[in-house]
């Protein structure tokens, strides 16, 4: 067995060669190089313990389906609805501080963008951008010919939407105007989101995810696997593709080879979101009425989350104290699940 002060020898020569290789790459380079994070290094990553997980709030006053929700950077919760509103709340007090909208239609998807803005996708095709300081609406971008389901800010600072007509389209959110069209999925588009890599990938009515090269509008790689709509699509740490479609089951793909390395089973109607928390853990929501909580690595289900009501989950965010927060359909609530303190 190794001496104490030859251990102490070991990490002081550890710790030299990892300062000598910031020096040289700098923070970010050197960490992805060690395949460890700033919160690691720091000792700062927090061990949530989900098998504690209660629900500890809920939060009411939409009208219909809580279809979406961001946290802000300023830590309050954003909610869309089929209400046609948008309501931010105080997460601490449980309080509805503003509502944006009309009550005309049904908003599908929220965003922050980076300045500030908020950005909804609405049922009748319309894109709006709001200042939640003013709670006006300053842009209407239009074009799409149904509904917009998702949309997302790029790191570029474009807008890209998916809709139900089939189209992608990306934005320019200072002018309003549409600089490409993507074309190529046989039915509605449901989700997009943009990777690491620059690259977006969507999910459609047609059974499918496909990858896109974002500024040529190629379609490089199609995943098919799923025998129903694929509701979501995420990228992990680990640069893998995770998807949840209405066949109950959640994939995980490999995005180079295109081929499905895992499927996760266990819920019992579609999973309608999933999320990578910051544990490494995977979170689903479902028409079954449960939200579950997945370890990746094993497929293994740790822990169901479910209240007393029978009721449907949309969407699910973890929050950064570590909570999961999800909004439902049947009750139409936003409800903060975690350890109680």
């Amino acid at each position: 067995m190794a001496k104490k002060h030859e251990i102490k020898k070991i990490h002081d020569g550890t710790k030299r060669l990892i300062q000598e290789l910031v020096k040289k790459e700098g923070m970010e380079r050197a960490l992805k190089k060690l395949g460890i994070t700033e919160e690691i290094m720091k000792g700062e990553k927090k061990k949530i313990n989900y098998q504690n997980f209660k629900l500890l709030k809920t939060l009411e006053g939409h009208r219909s389906a809580v279809n979406s929700i961001i946290e802000t950077k300023s830590g309050n919760l954003v909610s869309a609805s089929g209400d046609g509103t948008i309501r931010i709340w105080d997460p601490n007090t449980g309080e509805c501080i503003k509502i944006l909208g009309d009550l005309k239609g049904s908003v599908y998807s929220v965003i922050e963008t980076k300045s500030g803005n908020l950005v909804s996708a609405r049922s009748d095709g319309t894109i709006r951008i709001w200042d939640p300081n003013t709670e006006e609406c300053i842009k209407i971008l239009e074009g799409h010919r149904s509904a917009v389901n998702s949309i997302i800010e790029t790191k570029s600072g474009n807008l890209v939407s998916a809709s139900g007509d089939g189209t992608i389209r990306i934005w320019d959110p200072n002018t309003g105007e549409c600089i490409d069209i993507i074309i190529g999925h046989l039915n509605k588009v449901i989700s997009v989101i943009e990777t690491k890599s620059g690259n977006l990938v969507s999910t459609s009515w047609d059974h499918t995810i496909k990858i896109w090269y974002q500024h040529t509008g190629i379609c490089i790689k199609i995943l098919e696997g799923h025998k129903g709509v694929v509701y979501s699509v995420i990228e992990t740490k680990f640069n893998n593709l995770v998807s949840a479609g209405s066949d109950g089951t959640i994939r995980i793909w490999d995005p180079n080879t295109g081929e499905c390395i895992k499927i996760l089973e266990g819920h019992e109607n579609a999973v309608t979101s999933v999320i990578e928390t910051k544990s490494g853990n995977l979170v689903s929501t479902s028409w079954d009425h449960t939200i579950r909580i997945w370890d990746p690595n094993t497929g293994e289900c740790i822990k169901i989350l479910e209240d007393y009501h029978n009721d449907s989950y949309l969407s699910v965010i973890e929050t950064k104290s570590g909570n999961l927060v999800t909004g439902s359909y049947d009750y139409r609530a936003i409800r903060i699940w975690g350890e109680e303190e």
